[in-house]
This record gives C-alpha cells, sequence and structure tokens, in this order.
C-alpha cells in the first residue's frame, strides 16, 4: 500500500528529536476527527503557526515525516499523500501553544504616555531633551521640605510593603508631618541630619520607582541596611530611620508616575553624569543583571540624582 509523502527534514535545527516538545507547549492526545485546522479554530490561532510550533516547518513532506515519526500517525486521508490524526496513534501527542493574554491598550495609560506624567520632574526631563541638553542636565530643584508634605499619604500598607511593622508608622508619619522638625536644644544638629537621611531616601526612592524594582528587592537592598547608628544622637536613631523611610516612600511614589519616556530620559542622564560609555544601556538591560550590581547602580544614579538636584 503506498504511504503519505515523506521528506527527511534537513538543516539546523532538523531533524528533532523523537519526543520533540515544544517549550511552553501544552501536550494534547489526538483522537479521531481531529484535524490541524480543527483544533486551530478551537484554540483561536492560526492553522499554520500550530503546524510551525510542533515542527518548526511548514512544508507538507517533511511535516508527514514527523508526523509519522514523531506522533505516530498511520492513517491517510483518501488521496493518500497526507497521514490524518486518530484515536489509534501512539504516542499520539501534538503541542498547543502557550496562551497568549489579550492585552487591551488602557486609552488612559496611553494619553498619559503622550501627554506626560505632569510631574515638575517629568517636564523638565522632556524639556532638556526638546533643548537637546538631556545628557548635560535636567534643571529639576528638590527641596526636601516640600517634597516630603506633598503626594502620597503614608500608611501601614505602604510600610508593610516594604517590610517595616506598622508599629514604625508613628515616626514615619511625624517626619512628613512636621517637615523635618524635631526640637529641643540641638534642633539644628538634629534637622541636618533628618534632612540627610530625607534626601537619600528621596533620590534612590525616585530612582527605584522610575526603574520599576519590586518590593522584595527594596526590602532587602535599601529597607534592610537603613537602620542608624549614630553615635551623637543614640536616642534619635529611629527618628533618622524614618526620615530615611519616609523619603524612600514618598520617592518611590514619585518615580513610578513617570512616563516610559521620561523614565528613559532620567536613566540616560544619570548614567551619562556617571560615566557610562552608552547612557541608557544599563537601565535598558538591568533586570538582566545580579541583583548586587543592580543595587550599586541604583545607589549611584541616586546619587549623581542627588549633587544634580538637591538644594
Amino acid at each position: 500500500m503506498a504511504m503519505a509523502i515523506e521528506k527527511t527534514p534537513k538543516g539546523a535545527p532538523h531533524p528533532l528529536p523523537l519526543g520533540y516538545a515544544p517549550p511552553g507547549g501544552i501536550a494534547y492526545r489526538v483522537k479521531d476527527g481531529d484535524s490541524w485546522k480543527t483544533l486551530a479554530l478551537s484554540w483561536f490561532i492560526n492553522v499554520e503557526y500550530l503546524v510551525w510550533f510542533n515542527f518548526q516547518t511548514s512544508n507538507p513532506d517533511e511535516v508527514n515525516w514527523y508526523l509519522h515519526r514523531n506522533v505516530g500517525c498511520t492513517k491517510q486521508t483518501p488521496d493518500r499523500r497526507n497521514y490524518v490524526f486518530s484515536s489509534s496513534d501512539r504516542p499520539g501527542v501534538i503541542y498547543r501553544p502557550p496562551p497568549k493574554p489579550i492585552v487591551f491598550k488602557d486609552a488612559i495609560d496611553e494619553f498619559n504616555e503622550n501627554m506626560g506624567s505632569g510631574t515638575d520632574l517629568g517636564k523638565a526631563l522632556q524639556a532638556a531633551d526638546q533643548s537637546g541638553a538631556i545628557y548635560d542636565y535636567i534643571g529639576f530643584s528638590l527641596n526636601v521640605s516640600d517634597f516630603l508634605m506633598t503626594g502620597l499619604a503614608i500608611s501601614a500598607v505602604e510600610l508593610g510593603a516594604i517590610g517595616l511593622a506598622a508599629d514604625f508608622l508613628g515616626a514615619v508619619t511625624a517626619v512628613v508631618g512636621l517637615g523635618l522638625t524635631l526640637g529641643g536644644p540641638h534642633l539644628g544638629a538634629l534637622n541636618d541630619i533628618k534632612k540627610d537621611k530625607a534626601l537619600s531616601g528621596i533620590t534612590q526612592g525616585i530612582v527605584l520607582g522610575a526603574a520599576r524594582e519590586t518590593n522584595g528587592f527594596i526590602r532587602g537592598n535599601f529597607v534592610a541596611g537603613s537602620e542608624d547608628y549614630n553615635v551623637d544622637y543614640p536616642e534619635q536613631r529611629r527618628n533618622f530611620q524614618a526620615a530615611y523611610i519616609a523619603g524612600l516612600l514618598k520617592g518611590l511614589d514619585y518615580g513610578k508616575r513617570l512616563t516610559r519616556r521620561e523614565r528613559s530620559l532620567l536613566f540616560k542622564n544619570l548614567e551619562k553624569q556617571a560615566g557610562y560609555a552608552n547612557p541608557g544601556d544599563f537601565y535598558m538591560n538591568r533586570f538582566a543583571k545580579p541583583e548586587r550590581v543592580r543595587r550599586d547602580y541604583y545607589i549611584e544614579c541616586a546619587a549623581k540624582f542627588r549633587k544634580e538636584t538637591a538644594q
């Protein structure tokens, strides 16, 4: 009896190994009545893509070779040119491509991306880019006290997300509500320390928020080492740490508001200031870097941002 027309596939990656399973594929046991077309329709995918996904070829004769060798097909079409699926095929398995999420572009997000975040930093970044000065300066001034008094209302939810207990909330909100003021005979020195801590938190927070880092990364690499060990004012250590945390949370909220384009411009500027050969490249590939390397990168970027913008 004549067999279906087969041709042994050649050239990388062929021939695929016996039992080949495409990456991410979902095994499906074929049965009588199945065909490439009916399965593609039921899975809402293109039939040509389904064949290619399974065998990395669209050549009918090569597809027949794989159907016979890998799927175990023996039954044929009436003209005996191609194999057909059957419940008797052994192993009788093909693979459904992994479903892709249907993403509907949010019109509001698209509008915001086109119009900009509306933040002072975002406006400064866009203005610097339009003037051709993005690699030289941003034109944004950061006033610590004013920054702490605006934006996010810090709650136990935000503290919990970065690994701090709710009992820390009072100290943090006091920093925000009092605008860095501690009072007492050493007011000037204490407030200078608090301002320095808050500024570190704000600048690192803006950088981390703009980079879309995870709470777990921030918790392990920034919050975990934020305890203060000041020897001159040991009774104020909790307040000093609270100033940093308040700044960090405010900065995170602010950095996350930047649009994709504004974030890219920010890191182009900061990488240029830090001496990177191709400003913006590290940012675009940051999640491929080891965690410690990313941490050091953010610390360096925050230091450059602080030097450039802090009043």
